[in-house]
C-alpha cells in the first residue's frame, strides 16, 4: 500500500509542477500559461534526457556504475537513467520556470 502512495505522488508530480505555480490566474491568463509551461515541460524533459542524462551517465561510471554489469542489461540501465533524469529536469525546472512567470505577470500586472 505504501508503494501505491509513494507511485502516485510520484506520478502526480508533473501536474504540481504545472498547475500549483500559476494557480488563482485568471482563466484566460491561467489556460495561456499552462499551455506555456507543457511546451517548456516538454523541452525541459528531451533536454534533461539527451544531455544532462548522458552527461550523468558518464559521471556516474557508465554502464558498470549504474548496474549493467550482466549481459544484455547495459542497454535497460540507460534507458532507465535516462528516463529518471529528464523527468526529474522536467519537473524541477518546470517548477522553477512557472514561479518565475507566476512573479512576472504578478508584477507586470497582467490580468
Amino acid at each position: 500500500m505504501l508503494y501505491l502512495i509513494v507511485q502516485i505522488a510520484i506520478v502526480s508530480l508533473p501536474f504540481a509542477a504545472l498547475i500549483l505555480p500559476l494557480r488563482g490566474l485568471p482563466a484566460r491568463r491561467f489556460w495561456t500559461a499552462i499551455a506555456a509551461q507543457f511546451v517548456l515541460m516538454v523541452g525541459w524533459a528531451v533536454l534533461g534526457g539527451a544531455v544532462i542524462g548522458k552527461i550523468w551517465w558518464e559521471l556516474s561510471g557508465g554502464c558498470a556504475g549504474n548496474g549493467g554489469g550482466f549481459e544484455g542489461t547495459c542497454g535497460y540501465a540507460g534507458i532507465a537513467q535516462t528516463a529518471t533524469v529528464g523527468f526529474v529536469t522536467a519537473v524541477v525546472m518546470t517548477t522553477i520556470c512557472g514561479i518565475a512567470l507566476r512573479r512576472l505577470i504578478d508584477r507586470r500586472g497582467v490580468s
